[in-house]
């Protein structure tokens, strides 16, 4: 895998451009299983393996609970900062 700065900018969220962006990207993060499925199914499929949850890159892998339904905004900004950590090691590891 590449470290390749293709990040979107100047956005806090964006849609997918299914075909382009799996093709385009190493990575595409989903915050929940809900997002995942949604992700996989709109690029039709996963073949490379590229589609992951954020916290699959810390030692508790699950689903990063949605604020908007639990009203514990600090759990999730722990759980994403904690994943945000672990994606960037991961990141760096392997471009190394």
């Amino acid at each position: 895998m590449t470290l390749r700065r293709q990040a979107p900018r100047n956005s806090a969220t964006r849609s997918i451009h299914p075909r382009a962006d799996y093709d385009k990207y190493d990575l595409l993060i989903g915050m929940d299983s809900a997002n995942i499925r949604n992700m996989t199914r709109i690029c039709g499929g996963d073949p490379a393996g590229k589609i992951h949850r954020l916290l699959d890159y810390t030692a508790r892998p699950g689903d990063v609970a949605d604020p908007w339904y639990t009203g514990d905004f600090s759990t999730t900004w722990r759980d994403v900062a904690e994943g945000c950590r672990g994606l960037l090691k991961a990141i760096t590891s392997q471009a190394m």
